[in-house]
């Protein structure tokens, strides 16, 4: 509180003199005005309580409105992966190819790897990253079957075989016999209803008279397969692939200033069913027979099915490509050599 006597005592000490009506008469005025503000005070802690009572009357609505918006920021699955060493882990994946949960059945991912450092990085990173901990834990020999189970559309499904073993080293790539096999997020529903993995669920379909349950391992599922079909697991699985559809690039162009740009198409390489390195030879000659039979090479790109592809190509303008054909060659890993046949004739400088 506002202490007067102390300023009357500090006017005291000065010169002036104040008669003793006007001391008491300024002590009545300023008494007055901090009972005023005081209750000014009063009367706005008073609305302060009721506005903030009000907002606490409606929790309910608050809290549904705050659990809307983690669900809305909570990434949602679009496909899933199983990997089967002898145990298995289930992974839930987001549209970007992103983990959003696991879980795994018996075996920990070691001190090593947490399920924090699984969550939230690209599926291939964390496959790859559980076989190199499994093998450090003892749970991969030599020879070791893993079978990993990729379930969604094919927009969303698209980690492949290779894909995973570009992530390990050739030491343990040479260790392990890496399978793989693709369904439905029907076929991962049917599978965790039943309580049996959805990438041994998925094999045991494709055999056909095998039944699996809650206690059949990998390795014993493989064995029952090779004796009921008399073929090696990894052939039992190519011949019930989809067949390869081998393509190369349409090829276009368009003239930027003293420019030409090439331009050709993207391809899907895993909705044709192949997985592995293409090397695209960009190829010129000075007539269409020539182009096929015995072309120049002007430069050649390598790149994997499941990485960047290039797609553009700028050559100058000139007198030395007038009247030229360009077209390109897809050069597979297999061994395969595909040209579209299409062909491009860039005018050179008048």
């Amino acid at each position: 509180m506002y202490d007067i006597d102390k300023d009357l005592n500090e006017i005291r000490s000065m010169d002036a003199s104040p008669s003793s009506e006007l001391i008491s008469n300024t002590k009545k005025n300023i008494m007055r005005e901090e009972d005023e503000v005081f209750s000014r005070r009063k009367k706005a802690k008073r609305m302060h309580v009721a506005r903030f009572s009000k907002i606490l009357a409606i929790p309910a609505a608050a809290a549904a409105m705050f659990i809307i918006f983690i669900n809305l920021a909570m990434p949602t699955p679009v496909s899933y992966y199983s990997v089967d060493i002898n145990p298995n882990i289930n992974m839930a994946v987001d549209e970007n190819g992103i983990v959003c949960d696991v879980k795994s059945s018996e075996l920990e991912l070691s001190r090593k790897v947490s399920k924090d450092e699984i969550i939230g990085n690209p599926v291939e990173y964390a496959i790859s990253r559980i076989i190199v901990e499994a093998q450090k834990e003892g749970y991969i020999g030599d020879s070791e079957n893993i079978l990993i189970g990729a379930f969604g559309d094919d927009e969303h499904n698209n980690i492949s075989k290779n894909q995973i073993l570009s992530y390990l080293e050739n030491s343990l790539r040479e260790t392990i016999v890496l399978l793989s096999v693709h369904g439905s997020i029907d076929d991962w529903k049917i599978a965790n209803k039943s309580d049996v993995s959805a990438g041994l669920y998925s094999l045991s379909n494709l055999s056909g008279d095998i039944k699996i349950t809650q206690d059949t391992t990998l390795d014993e599922l493989i064995l029952s397969i090779q004796n009921s079909q008399n073929k090696d697991i990894e052939e039992f699985l190519e011949a019930n692939k989809e067949p390869i559809i081998y393509k190369a690039p349409v090829l276009t162009y368009k003239l930027s200033g003293k420019y030409v740009v090439l331009n050709w198409d993207y391809i899907d390489f895993k909705k044709y069913n192949y997985d592995g390195n293409i090397t695209y030879q960009l190829i010129s000659a000075q007539t269409t027979d020539e182009l096929l039979s015995n072309p120049t090479i002007v430069d050649e790109f390598t790149f994997a099915s499941w990485d960047i592809q290039p797609t553009e190509y700028t050559l100058l303008r000139n007198e030395e490509n007038k009247d030229t054909y360009y077209s390109i060659v897809a050069n597979y890993d297999d061994g395969k050599r595909i040209i579209d046949g299409n062909y491009v004739i860039v005018k050179g400088s008048n």
